[in-house]
């Protein structure tokens, strides 16, 4: 009975990051890494799919966004995704504005789309980094 309670005590505490066994694919902007989850959670406040990409800000619990599709270099491409893509970046008002200000340190054109611009930023991450299977 007790250990029960204490493995629902624990598991209570874990980060979502824990909980999925993500891994990070890099540092995409300063204080913020790029995640893949290696397992698929849901604790009510976070989903999190086996293989999704997520933004995650350092020290911190849960990802900033979770992307519901796998981004993509081509302009055709983006297009088809990009409502999807810039639905899963709506975040808080902080985490926005420091994402944001990251973003800009790393050479973000203001005068462009930052669902454009970020979708590539990934994109090319991914391809350079990303090589663990899950």
């Amino acid at each position: 009975m007790q250990s029960s309670i204490l493995a629902k005590i624990i598991g209570d505490i874990l980060c979502i990051q824990c909980e999925v066994d993500s891994y990070v694919i890099c540092e995409i902007f300063p204080g913020w890494t790029l995640q893949r989850a290696k397992k698929t959670v849901d604790d009510g406040d976070c989903y999190w799919e086996q293989g999704r990409l997520a933004l995650v800000k350092h020290r911190s619990n849960n990802p900033a966004a979770i992307f519901d599709v796998e981004p993509v270099k081509d302009d055709d491409g983006m297009l088809d995704i990009i409502e999807v893509f810039d639905n899963n970046l709506k975040m808080d008002p902080v985490n926005g504005f420091e994402l944001i200000k990251a973003a800009l340190s790393c050479g973000y054109p203001i005068k462009t789309s930052f669902g454009f611009w970020l979708m590539r930023k990934i994109t090319e991450a991914v391809e350079k980094n990303d090589n663990i299977d899950y």
